[in-house]
């Protein structure tokens, strides 16, 4: 019997493909939306602007439906996800899978921000699915590895806090900002950063939950690692711009990361995201095979074998200058209106393995001139932006570096087991995937979407800037 499923995160990188692989799926039936209607944009407006995605349109050609999407307007910030009591009533009568995938991916965020952004949504989806919801929903979690980076090997299994997570996370919540900050370093017990924690404590809620009262719902818990342009589906080398690591790597060929802390020749955790949408569709079905024989336990599976083998930010980067006249000849040919680079190749940054070595640069190129800077001026908009990028940036870079240094060792068994059950419709190995032809589709799709947003992005901050400037000027 077909299902009916809801899934958060639709307006992202991985929701949007979550999004074509459900509408794709005969297994689904409806397709139940969490969208957060924006300032001047109604959820339908933004409904409307994925349709014109170049992945939905492509997979249109080929047969893929979606006239059985609803759209739900919420907001994972608010109390019950911000869903009116009459959708609540409705997903209550529909649903039997629950995907939840939204997340606010911000490396350098603190404990409380993380948890008010991951936690408590996630917390309280898989409340609604076992206490509100009529038939009991499947509930499958894209989780992350940064849960357990700062193990070696990465386990594949959720792994227990000092004491009850729920009592950290009622204390982290109702404590003070500044005394959080205080004992941040305590409350993460190793984790590397406020992310992978967040995504952890709720991992040993949910667990502890199931632990403690035997279960309502079956629950899948996925963790992917860094997710880039899909390899297979409807469109290849299909990237968008809310997708992480492909915008850190344009800013770095653009020169805008000049030094940064990596081991160069250190294999980076990165899977095409046709492969992380596959891993979620054989667990949604594997959570299903659950539900249906009533075993409600938290099954944890790594993304182990989802990621293209031999990439590193080394051998990314020659790639990419071997090859610029080809990408460059791509973005002139897609967008001109760019222009002719000013660089005859892209930047290669410098790459720093030793953080006291990064904070003197940062200090001596970066802070010390805005120091200087801001007895010329302190309060434009350029400035204050400037000045807020760059402690973004400092902080960004240090707590990214473990992640782009360390031991690459994942714990692999569930995968393979989920290869084999469902492996044809969904592959999840990507050992065999060539990472010269996986690069060349990834370049030419940061060169046709993501570099094309990012100057757009930039254009319109400088007209900003000009605008206040002129403004400011005509105040004098």
């Amino acid at each position: 019997m077909p299902h009916n499923v809801f899934l958060t995160g639709v307006t992202g990188f991985v929701g949007r493909y979550l999004l074509y692989q459900l509408c794709d799926a005969e297994w689904i039936d409806e397709v139940y939306l969490l969208v957060r209607a924006k300032k001047n944009v109604s959820k339908e407006d933004r409904y409307k602007e994925i349709m014109q995605d170049p992945l939905i349109l492509e997979s249109k050609k080929t047969g893929t439906k979606y006239d059985k999407v609803h759209l739900i307007e919420g907001d994972l910030m608010k109390p019950r996800l911000g869903m009116s009591e009459s959708d609540l009533d409705l997903l209550s009568k529909k649903l039997t899978l629950v995907i939840h995938n939204a997340a606010v991916l911000n490396f350098a965020a603190t404990i409380q921000n993380a948890i008010a952004s991951n936690t408590t949504p996630t917390w309280e989806l898989y409340t609604m699915c076992c206490e509100r919801f009529e038939h009991k929903p499947a509930f499958v979690f894209v989780s992350t590895i940064a849960t357990n980076s700062h193990l070696d090997p990465i386990p594949e299994h959720v792994t227990k806090l000092s004491t009850k997570a729920e009592h950290i996370y009622n204390y982290v919540r109702t404590i003070p900002k500044d005394r959080c900050l205080e004992v941040e370093e305590f409350l993460k017990e190793g984790r590397l950063d406020a992310y992978g924690f967040s995504k952890g404590l709720v991992e040993a809620m949910i667990s502890e939950h199931i632990e403690e009262t035997g279960g309502v719902v079956p629950v899948n818990f996925l963790r992917p690692g860094g997710i880039i342009g899909a390899w297979n589906g409807p469109l290849r080398g299909w990237i968008h711009n809310t997708c992480f690591y492909g915008t850190l790597i344009y800013q770095i060929h653009e020169g805008k990361l000049p030094f940064f802390l990596a081991d160069g020749d250190k294999e980076v955790n990165m899977a095409p995201v046709d492969y992380v949408g596959n891993l979620c569709m054989a667990s949604c079905l594997e959570c299903l095979d659950k539900r249906d024989k009533n075993i409600i336990t938290a099954t944890v599976t790594n993304g182990s074998k989802i990621r293209i083998r031999g990439l590193s930010i080394n051998f990314m980067e020659k790639f990419g200058q071997d090859n610029y006249a080809k990408y460059k000849n791509q973005m002139l040919t897609k967008n001109p209106w760019i222009g002719e680079p000013k660089r005859a190749k892209p930047y290669a940054p410098w790459l720093l393995n030793q953080v006291w070595i990064f904070k003197l640069l940062f200090n001596v190129l970066v802070f010390f001139p805005l120091y200087l800077y801001s007895f010329y001026d302190s309060t434009s908009y350029r400035f204050t932006k400037v000045r807020s990028l760059t402690k973004y940036l400092y902080k960004f870079a240090q707590v990214l570096h473990p992640y782009l240094s360390a031991k690459l060792d994942i714990e692999n068994g569930h995968l393979d087991d989920l290869q084999k059950r469902y492996g044809d419709r969904y592959p999840m190995d990507a050992c065999d995937v060539d990472r010269e032809e996986f690069l060349d589709a990834f370049y030419l799709g940061l060169v046709t979407w993501i570099m094309p947003y990012e100057k757009r992005k930039e254009k319109a901050q400088w007209e900003k800037f000009n605008k206040n400037s002129k403004l400011k000027e005509k105040k004098i």
